[in-house]
């Protein structure tokens, strides 16, 4: 498959038929680590496909364990856990003078609210596989079984290969995806030094590219201030944006939203989202492109929040919800957001026009 999405969706048929689980699903984390389920094989009538789940659902320690621990099986989740016995008889626990470091056991203990939270779903085992790419935490492979299921140790290394060789197939995707991307920026930057170097003044040449600039990125308006010329192209609002409010937020010269509503004071009516591009070492002169508003429903499965619960010993604890109907919610005042293909797309541009404009302002 040439594409995350047929590469997910044969992953998770091969994954099912290697493991027999009642269904293996492949979510994909956005970059504010929520998951959305983007394949999925199953043997039952319902389906996941679709559904999103919130970031809440794997907490961060849990996130950091499954970039050191790929695979983890629980082969029964109602299973009474037993304690491990040190040489010395004593239990080897985390209050044990010597307790045991289990970052890469593949048996170890259920946290009490995944239990919980497997319980409200049916589902009696499980699995879950990493898939990374760039060094980061891309996605899970999850299979879920609705009675208990102990899976072989030689089909489980199976597995784990399978999800290692999807994990490469999707960083070469990914890293092909942006490295075209990042070559039409560098297309579009020549470009324009080339113009530029020819004798023509750079606000006409950054006039005259602005469409590409704004295809590159998909946006739909540009405003521009170059050594006091003001430049306008596309669905531009008037007035301007200000361009102050990006200031803390810059990174290499490029700063970027897709809720300008949380970012501005007065947010413009026409645009949700824009990245800004700073052209000059005292900030007066800069580059704004714009995107547009993007109404988006997302299919929750089950409303996102936790509640707490007090426990009969007086503790109180977080507990996921009991529900996973479908839960809609409406995202409005939002554009699509800026992806690690567009921020190295813009910060190509950002530094032929920094350049460019530092020449011009010089001369």
């Amino acid at each position: 498959p040439n594409t995350v999405a047929g590469l997910a969706e044969v992953g998770a048929r091969m994954i099912r038929e290697i493991t027999g689980f009642d269904r293996v699903m492949i979510y994909r984390f956005a970059p504010d680590l929520h998951g959305e389920v983007i394949a999925e094989s199953t043997s039952r009538a319902d389906s996941f496909l679709g559904l999103h789940y919130p970031a809440a659902d794997i907490p961060e320690p849990a996130r950091r364990h499954f970039l050191l621990n790929l695979i983890r099986s629980i082969p029964d989740i109602n299973a009474m856990p037993v304690p491990i016995v040190a040489t010395d008889g004593g239990v080897a626990d985390a209050a044990s003078h010597r307790p045991l470091d289990l970052t890469y056991s593949k048996l170890r203990g259920v946290a009490p609210v995944h239990i919980e939270y497997l319980n409200n779903m049916g589902v009696c085992g499980s699995m879950s596989i990493s898939l990374t790419a760039n060094d980061a935490l891309w996605g899970l492979v999850a299979c879920h079984h609705y009675s208990p299921i102990h899976v072989p140790s030689s089909v489980m290394r199976f597995a784990e290969l399978l999800g290692g060789t999807i994990s490469a197939l999707l960083q070469s995707l990914e890293n092909s995806a942006q490295l075209s991307r990042s070559l039409r920026a560098e297309r579009i930057a020549f470009d324009i030094e080339s113009e530029t170097r020819a004798g023509r003044p750079l606000p006409e040449v950054l006039e005259a590219f602005a469409p590409r600039m704004l295809e590159l990125v998909a946006g739909q308006g540009l405003h521009a201030r170059l050594d006091g010329a003001l430049l306008e192209v596309g669905e531009a609002p008037r007035p301007a944006p200000d361009v102050q409010a990006f200031a803390p937020h810059f990174v290499d010269g490029v700063a970027t939203s897709d809720h300008l509503a949380a970012l501005l004071s007065t947010p413009p009516l026409q645009a949700a989202g824009a990245a800004c591009l700073e052209l000059s070492e005292d900030g007066q002169d800069y580059l704004l492109l714009l995107r547009e508003h993007f109404e988006q429903t997302i299919k929750w499965a089950g409303r996102p929040e936790k509640v707490e619960r007090r426990m009969a010993d007086g503790v109180v604890r977080l507990s996921p919800r009991g529900s996973f109907e479908v839960w809609r919610e409406e995202r409005r005042g939002r554009s699509r957001p800026f992806d690690i293909a567009d921020l190295e797309a813009l910060r190509i541009l950002r530094r032929a026009l920094f350049a460019l404009n530092s020449m011009a302002r010089e001369r």
